[in-house]
């Protein structure tokens, strides 16, 4: 019986997975059909090399900062601080939307 299962899975599995492929493969045509003639020259090596280094120095040393800070914590105090730094924005741009909803009559 575990075998039938396992084999049930692995059949949705796949097609699963080739929907996915072909819906990304489809998404790619599409932005290559509309954005396919411009052109952007490419990413310089050294710019690129700095970024991962750096990015290595941070991703490397999280158990460093895990030493002060728990990284489930950063998890949830970036996204607040960043929405409390942001907040005049977010309240005018939420105002800004529930205005165009015309059955609520706000104004």
């Amino acid at each position: 019986m575990a075998d039938f299962l396992a084999t049930v899975g692995n059949f949705f599995n796949d097609i699963f997975t080739n929907i996915l492929n072909f819906l990304w493969s489809f998404l790619e045509i599409i932005i290559h059909i509309l954005f396919g003639w411009i052109n952007i020259p490419a990413f310089p090596n050294e710019l690129n090399n700095s970024i991962n280094s750096f990015m290595d120095l941070i991703f490397d040393n999280l158990s460093l900062l895990g030493f002060f800070v728990r990284p489930r914590t950063l998890k949830i105090i970036v996204p607040l601080f960043i929405i409390v730094v942001n907040f005049k924005y977010i309240y005018k741009l939420s105002m800004w939307l529930i205005k165009k909803i015309p059955f609520l009559n706000i104004k």
